[in-house]
């Protein structure tokens, strides 16, 4: 029997809503190296702080590609099955 391994939105959005300045959400959709990016961004913003208008834009930005994010990592991972 097959078991779906599907991204889940709502799991998605929570991760973006209650850890998004940790990019957890970018790495629960396979997106790694964006959510180092995120890591380190983040981090600059105790010694940098204007940075975290830059994360701040970022996660705005993600709460409307979020959805198109868990269709691609969906369809990804059934083409590589």
């Amino acid at each position: 029997m097959h078991e779906s391994k599907d991204k889940d939105l709502a799991i998605a959005y929570c991760l973006l809503i209650f850890c998004g300045f940790l990019g957890i959400h970018r790495f629960y959709l396979g997106k790694n190296i964006s959510g180092i990016l995120f890591i380190l961004l983040s981090y600059s913003c105790l010694a940098f702080s204007p940075a975290i208008v830059f994360v701040t834009i970022w996660l705005i930005i993600d709460l409307f590609l979020l959805p198109t994010f868990v269709k691609s990592a969906n369809t990804f991972q059934y083409s590589a099955i």
